[in-house]
């Protein structure tokens, strides 16, 4: 596994694929609340029941980027 704060490119993502390594970035959970207001957001609220951090596992398959949340009630994805 290889771990980032932040994305991957799509060379990176394509060397992983061919050698088996998965690829997760991290980011904070609060990003996974979306909200259709055109101006700032305000927080999520506590009942959304978000983790502080998740992990972003992403994958190439032909010309195509696919990305699948991490956290601790779904982690089916790292078993694949």
């Amino acid at each position: 596994m290889i771990f980032a704060t932040c994305s991957f490119q799509s060379g990176a993502l394509k060397f992983a694929k061919i050698y088996g390594i998965a690829t997760v970035a991290f980011i904070e959970g609060v990003f996974l609340y979306k909200t259709k207001d055109a101006g700032p957001s305000a927080p999520p609220p506590s009942w959304a029941g978000l983790p502080d951090y998740i992990g972003i596992f992403m994958n190439q398959e032909n010309d195509r980027i696919s990305c699948s949340t991490i956290y601790l009630k779904n982690t089916e994805v790292l078993s694949k």
